[in-house]
């Protein structure tokens, strides 16, 4: 249900501009262009074109096929050749191990239950080089979607036809939760934020923690 809405979504929402805290994640932390930086979870390529724009190396790597192919034209449309576009399977992470110097996971680790976002990070770290960052979202459970549907496990929830989201499958945490997540895939956590705003005259919360981690080898 979760892969049909995302393929729906993709399609009609389109987001063109890129995440803001992601490209400012990036420029404080690396100055120079010449690493390799893996958009895990691409969507229709918005952080992957602008920073390709920008100058980075961008690996974009989505399971869905409008995904790939939207991303992979619109890089096409700012000149740029020579780009890596790979549609994975899941969660799997089809690079090669401590190839990559930081990744970004913008909005594609909460789709899951607990046990299987904790895997999926320790799939993303095994191609981390040593040091890597990844920088990651979050909702959280002061968030408007938050028990909006159905219960199937502690902390995720089917959204409901309630939400602008009926069908998908949001994982909720607290920040006991994030630390936990990131111990069990063993990284090391270098930040927790909050992020929140609100929509319709403060109807709609929408909150996040924005988390960086970085990998140590064990």
């Amino acid at each position: 249900m979760t892969r049909r809405f995302w393929a729906s979504a993709i399609r009609s929402g389109n987001l063109i501009f890129p995440n803001e805290q992601v490209i400012r994640f990036i420029k404080r932390n690396y100055k120079k262009k010449d690493i390799s930086i893996l958009d895990f979870g691409c969507g229709a390529g918005r952080n992957t074109v602008a920073l390709l724009s920008e100058g980075y190396n961008v690996i974009a790597m989505d399971y869905n096929d409008d995904a790939v192919s939207m991303t992979k034209d619109k890089i096409e449309k700012i000149g740029i050749r020579d780009s890596v576009v790979i549609k994975n399977n899941g969660s799997e992470v089809p690079l090669e191990a401590d190839s990559i110097d930081v990744v970004i996971a913008n909005g594609s680790l909460f789709c899951d239950n607990k046990e299987n976002i904790v895997k999926t990070i320790k799939k993303i770290k095994n191609v981390m080089k040593n040091n890597g960052l990844l920088w990651a979202d979050f909702r959280t459970k002061q968030d408007s979607l938050y028990e909006k549907g159905e219960k199937i496990d502690e902390g995720l929830y089917i959204l409901g036809e309630e939400t602008d989201k009926e069908g998908c499958a949001y994982f909720f945490v607290d920040e006991k939760d994030v630390i936990d997540i990131f111990s069990k895939a063993k990284m090391e956590i270098v930040s927790i934020d909050d992020y929140s705003y609100s929509e319709n005259n403060h109807i709609i919360i929408n909150s996040w923690y924005h988390v960086v981690a970085r990998k140590v080898n064990d």
